[in-house]
């Protein structure tokens, strides 16, 4: 989202799950949302919305990347 390329990361993460609403276990969402939620130092959330992802896709790379990265921080 616009909010997510300007650094709004916490807004990003309020419009993500606005959206996952509309659309509960998008994954592409889940991940949009886990990325924001990590960026705003929420690591655990971060992991969860990357694990819910990686059900739906589990061989998706970039919810395997991001979950490894937020396990790290």
């Amino acid at each position: 989202t616009l909010r997510h390329r300007q650094g709004r990361f916490a807004d990003a993460d309020a419009d993500f799950t606005e959206a996952l609403r509309l659309a509960p276990g998008d994954a592409a969402l889940l991940r949009q949302r886990a990325a924001a939620r990590l960026r705003c130092g929420n690591a655990e959330e971060a992991i969860e919305d990357y694990s819910a992802s990686l059900r739906a896709e589990p061989a998706n790379l970039e919810a395997l990347t991001g979950r490894a990265q937020a396990r790290e921080s």
